[in-house]
């Protein structure tokens, strides 16, 4: 059976309330609780969200309804509304009012709390993004019911904004400040069928791919049809080079007519360098025919000499001794498993037998503690999230920082010095996207370790955590709440053994270098020199076959990471340029599971070209 899987790089699941075979809802409300909120006085509130799908252009808002605090509230006047802008206008005593420029009707209150209404003349949707509102007087303030406001506590961007008669007397975007989102549902008809994938951009404000070598941007996709998307088939044309493909997802997409999945679709190697018109479809869902209004769609595609990979460096500061630590372990292993191409975290151990550095190369003030490309610091669980309420919130920090387009490329590839594999010898390749002008930039190497574990007090990891009920915590943490307290047997992984020159090799490149040329930097590691300072002269050299190698590009005037690259020992991270005049000389085939053959049976492969100028060009391949 074929078989093409892509890695989801974002999945929201906030699911339609209702489905009908003509109608769904439009909400972002999801499976957490409702609260209450008030400005604690009698007055107007203006309240609404940020209605954006594209891919509903066509389609009709027929009914809206929202939830209130009532009847614990004395609520009335009651109505609701659509507006391209929230915009406000003076009345005749002076008070700025809410004016929404589309539509205007009024509503009724249930008993048990909601404001609906059934519009009089259906709104049919374009592509351009609404808000979608709702207007009320809380006429009786008391301690006692003082949040005429219910919101609930999922998290959406465009959930919640506001405006008052006397409070908030702007528009303000309250998403963040209660984090939280109003529980509005907005019935959405016509013409909702079985199998619907629309297609509407890019999940990326860069669209630009590297010449000569076949890529996959992120595309949005909307699952709006009626059935989970298990499949979809695509075809593609470019310069009138006509391509197709067919995937099957790992994971069903469930109907969600409010977010998009952002998937990568492999399109065929472009030629000519300069400005392009990529026209793609989604012709088949789940194997029968798209009838999804934008099935298809006529998109820009820049193609340049080099378009680097961007992999984010995420250095930790950690102990066996430190409770709080395997947070940051934790996250370190999932980020490696949802972004392998883009992700590189190395653990810096302290006060523990894995510590091989008295200073290190970036100051931890406290444990756990993390460092994005040596420049922001932050939890490496928790992200930027000081009150430790938001989980896994490192995610988002580290997919917004290696979505950003970069300067230089850098790749890494090491072999073994020796039979008895008592040394390495690594080589990296740098190479930028403009000239460099009488510029410092340097190369670091660093040689890392998985898989570590040894006996005693000082290997197990203590952890606060064995004190915490599993069902309250984030499953990614759920497994310490069982794993006591030190965890015996504790698997270290990513943890940094040998960094002789961390703030990069002097002269490891010149002051200036024109674009697009690649600079070869040697390096080799002696593992002698894998000693822990903890305890003197034992070696950290415990599995050879479980050592990869970090190269990092750092700018010497600012001292942070522009750039690095991971691979393990025999292999290569590299997606380099082929010169024009290079010739092939192997080709090796790399499974899902990081096995290599020359002799592939049929599934994918990640094929690793070499050229007898030393580059190395690679590329997702499906084996018939």
């Amino acid at each position: 059976m074929k078989r093409n899987i892509l890695a989801l790089l974002s999945l929201l699941l906030f699911l339609p309330a209702n489905a009908t075979d003509n109608a769904m809802e439009y909400t972002y409300v999801g499976d957490q609780p409702i609260v209450y909120y008030g400005t604690r006085r009698v007055e107007s509130y203006d309240l609404a969200i940020k209605f954006d799908n594209p891919a509903l252009a066509g389609k009709r808002i027929t009914a809206i309804r929202a939830q209130v605090n009532s009847p614990a509230q004395e609520i009335s006047n009651c109505s609701v509304w659509l507006t391209s802008e929230l915009l406000l206008e003076k009345n005749e005593n002076g008070k700025k009012v809410n004016v929404p420029n589309i539509l205007t009707q009024s509503a009724t209150l249930s008993e048990d709390g909601w404001i609906e209404a059934t519009l009089d003349e259906p709104y049919t949707l374009t592509e351009e993004p609404i808000y979608v509102g709702y207007t009320f007087t809380n006429s009786v303030y008391n301690e006692e019911n003082r949040g005429p406001i219910a919101y609930s506590q999922n998290r959406h961007e465009g959930g919640f904004f506001i405006h008052t008669s006397m409070t908030v007397i702007k528009w303000k975007d309250y998403e963040e400040t209660l984090k939280g989102i109003l529980p509005v549902f907005v019935t959405v008809e016509d013409g909702y069928g079985d199998n619907q994938m629309a297609i509407t951009g890019y999940g990326t404000e860069y669209p630009h791919v590297q010449v000569d070598v076949a890529w996959s941007l992120p595309f949005r996709l909307y699952n709006i049809g009626l059935n989970e998307i298990n499949s979809i088939d695509y075809s593609y044309e470019v310069d009138g080079r006509n391509g197709s493909n067919h995937i099957d997802f790992a994971s069903p997409l469930t109907p969600n007519i409010t977010d998009p999945y952002t998937v990568k679709l492999p399109i065929d190697a472009i030629d000519n360098l300069g400005s392009h018109t990529l026209n793609i479809a989604i012709d088949q869902v789940n194997g029968q025919a798209n009838t999804a209004n934008m099935a298809s769609r006529t998109l820009p595609i820049e193609v340049k000499e080099l378009v680097p990979i961007h992999r984010t460096l995420l250095e930790e500061g950690t102990g066996a001794w430190c409770s709080a630590c395997p947070r940051g372990a934790v996250a370190i292993k999932e980020l490696n498993r949802l972004y392998p191409e883009n992700f590189i975290g190395i653990a810096y151990h302290s006060k523990d037998p894995m510590m091989v550095m008295a200073e290190f190369p970036v100051d931890f003030p406290h444990f756990p503690a993390a460092y994005i490309n040596r420049g922001r610091m932050v939890d490496p669980y928790y992200g930027a999230d000081n009150s430790q309420n938001e989980d896994f919130a490192i995610e988002p920090l580290i997919v917004e920082d290696f979505s950003q387009p970069v300067i230089a490329a850098i790749d890494v590839a090491s072999t073994w010095a020796d039979e008895e594999k008592t040394a390495i010898n690594a080589q990296a390749y740098v190479a930028f996207t403009t000239d460099v002008t009488d510029h410092e930039y340097r190369v670091s190497f660093v040689l890392v370790g998985n898989g570590l574990c040894g006996e005693g007090k000082n290997w197990s990891q203590v952890n606060s955590l064995s004190r915490s009920e599993a069902d309250n915590l984030h499953p990614l943490l759920r497994p310490l709440a069982d794993a006591g307290n030190p965890i015996e047997g504790y698997i270290f992984d990513d943890v940094v053994l040998i960094s002789k020159e961390p703030y990069g090799i002097e002269s490891s490149l010149p002051l200036s270098m024109p674009a697009f040329k690649w600079h070869n930097i040697d390096y080799n590691f002696q593992l002698a020199d894998a000693k822990s300072l903890y305890t003197p002269d034992a070696t950290l050299i415990q599995d050879k076959e479980q050592l990869e190698v970090v190269a990092m590009l750092i700018d010497s005037e600012t001292g942070k990471v522009v750039n690095a690259a991971k691979a393990h020992i025999g292999k290569k991270s590299a997606v380099k340029e082929v010169s024009s005049s290079a010739t092939k000389i192997s080709t090796l085939y790399y499974d899902l599971q990081g096995i290599a053959t020359n002799r592939p049976s049929q599934g994918i492969y990640i094929v690793v070209d070499t050229y007898d100028d030393g580059t190395v060009k690679s590329h997702k391949d499906y084996i018939r």
